[in-house]
C-alpha cells in the first residue's frame, strides 16, 4: 500500500489551494483556498459531471489551461465567491496509524488564488503568531492573522493593485518581509510588509504578454524573482534595478509556464511545471536546456519540494493527479515513487506536512491535496 487517506472532505467551493502551517506549535493547521464562479444566483459547474469535468479554457495552454472555468454567455453577470478554510490534523493514533482532521474556522473572502504562510521568524515577536497571506480575484493581497489556534482569523493588512477586472493569481514570500506576486494582465508587483504592519506596492513590472500565472523568488539569491506565464516564458528578473529587469528568458515549455520553485536545500537548482504538461528541473548556470524532464500526465498547476529530503518533488498535475517524484540531479534522473488517484477532478492545490520524520529505510508522510469541480480536500500518508 502506497497511500493511505485519512479524510475525504466537501469543500463546497471549488479547492485550488493548500498550504500547511509551517510554524512551531502550530503545524497540525492546513489552509484551504476555494474559488467558486457564480451565475445568476447558482454556483457554476460545467456541462460535463465532476467526475469527467470538462477542462477550463484558456488563451494558450491547451487541455489544461486557465485557473477558472468560463462562464456562460452573459458571463458579465457573474462573480467570484471564495471562502478560507482552516483544519487542524491530529496526531496519528498508536494502534490504528488513522489521523483525524477538523474544521477550525471558515471565512467568507473574494475568490482564492494562492495563498502563503509568513515563514517562521519573519516578524521578530516573542510568542509565535501565524499569518497567512492570500491574493484573490479582485486584485488584493491580505495578510490574516490566525487567532485562538486556529478558531479563527483577523485581517492585518491588505492592499489593492487598483486594477479592475485584474486577478492576482500567486504569491511567495521573499527576504525582508517582501513577497512577489503575479497578476492576470502579465505584470507582476513586489509587496511589502513595513514595520507599521501595513502591506504596500513597491514596485510593478510588466512580465509577460499574457496572465503571469507564477511568480517565485529565487531562495539563493534575494535580489531575484522568476516568473511563468500563459505565452510560455519562463524568465529571472534582477530587482537591484531601478525597477525589475530581465536577465534569463526560457522558451523551452510548449505551453504556459504556471508552476516554480526554487530548490531550498540545492543551489542553482529550479524546478517548473507548464500545461505542456512537463516538469523541468534547471541548473540555473545552464539555462540552454534543462537537466532533465518528466512527462507529467496533465498540465502542472502546482510544484513543492520537500521541506527537508532535497530529492523529493510534490507535484499537482490537473488531469494528471498527484504525484510525488524522487529528483536525482546528479544522474539527470526523474523517476515515480507514489501516485495519487484518488481525487476525481482536476488536480490543484498540494504540500507537505512540516511534522518531523523520522529518516529510517521507509517513512511515512502526511500529505494534503484539493481538486477543482469536485471541491475535494484530502489528507493522506504517503509510504516511501
Amino acid at each position: 500500500m502506497q497511500t493511505r487517506t485519512h479524510a475525504r472532505i466537501d469543500t463546497e467551493y471549488s479547492a485550488d489551494a493548500v498550504e500547511f502551517c509551517p510554524a512551531a506549535g502550530h503545524l497540525d493547521l492546513v489552509a484551504v483556498g476555494t474559488y467558486q464562479v457564480v451565475k445568476d444566483g447558482a454556483l457554476w459547474v460545467p456541462a460535463a459531471t465532476a467526475s469527467d469535468p470538462s477542462p477550463p479554457e484558456g488563451s494558450g495552454g491547451g487541455d489544461d489551461s486557465g485557473t477558472e472555468p468560463e462562464a456562460p454567455d452573459n458571463s458579465q453577470q457573474a462573480t467570484r465567491l471564495g471562502r478560507l478554510l482552516l483544519y487542524s490534523v491530529g496526531a496519528r493514533e498508536p494502534e490504528t496509524g488513522a489521523r483525524a482532521v477538523t474544521e477550525r474556522c471558515r471565512v467568507d473572502c473574494p475568490a482564492v488564488l494562492d495563498m502563503k504562510w509568513l515563514p517562521p521568524g519573519a516578524l521578530q515577536t516573542t510568542t509565535v503568531v501565524p499569518h497567512l497571506a492570500v491574493v484573490d480575484a479582485l486584485g488584493s493581497t491580505t495578510l490574516l492573522t490566525v487567532v485562538d489556534n486556529g478558531l479563527g482569523v483577523t485581517t492585518a493588512a491588505t492592499v489593492s493593485n487598483n486594477k479592475p477586472g485584474v486577478l492576482s493569481l500567486s504569491l511567495d514570500w521573499g527576504p525582508a518581509l517582501q513577497c512577489v506576486v503575479g497578476e492576470s494582465d502579465g505584470t507582476c508587483a513586489l509587496v511589502e510588509l513595513s514595520e507599521s504592519g501595513s502591506l504596500r506596492r513597491v514596485m510593478e513590472w510588466e512580465a509577460h504578454g499574457f496572465e503571469a500565472w507564477i511568480a517565485a523568488w529565487d531562495r539563493w539569491d534575494r535580489q531575484k524573482v522568476w516568473t511563468g506565464g500563459d505565452d510560455a516564458i519562463l524568465r529571472s528578473w534582477d530587482l537591484r534595478e531601478d525597477g525589475a529587469v530581465a536577465s534569463i528568458t526560457s522558451r523551452k515549455h510548449d505551453a504556459g509556464v504556471c508552476s516554480i520553485q526554487s530548490h531550498p536545500f540545492k543551489e542553482h537548482i529550479l524546478a517548473t511545471g507548464s500545461y505542456d504538461e512537463r516538469i523541468l528541473i534547471w541548473d540555473t548556470r545552464k539555462m540552454r536546456a534543462p537537466l532533465v524532464e518528466h512527462a507529467a500526465g496533465g498540465g502542472v498547476w502546482r510544484l513543492k519540494w520537500h521541506p527537508s529530503d532535497p530529492t523529493r518533488l510534490l507535484a499537482a498535475c490537473m488531469h494528471g493527479g498527484f504525484s510525488v517524484l524522487n529528483v536525482d540531479t546528479d544522474a539527470a534522473v526523474i523517476s515515480p515513487l507514489v501516485e495519487y488517484s484518488e481525487h476525481a477532478s482536476l488536480a490543484y492545490g498540494a504540500d507537505w506536512s512540516r511534522e518531523p520524520v523520522g529518516r529510517t529505510e521507509s517513512s511515512i508522510e502526511t500529505l494534503a491535496t484539493c481538486s477543482f469541480y469536485d471541491h475535494a480536500f484530502h489528507v493522506w500518508d504517503g509510504h516511501f
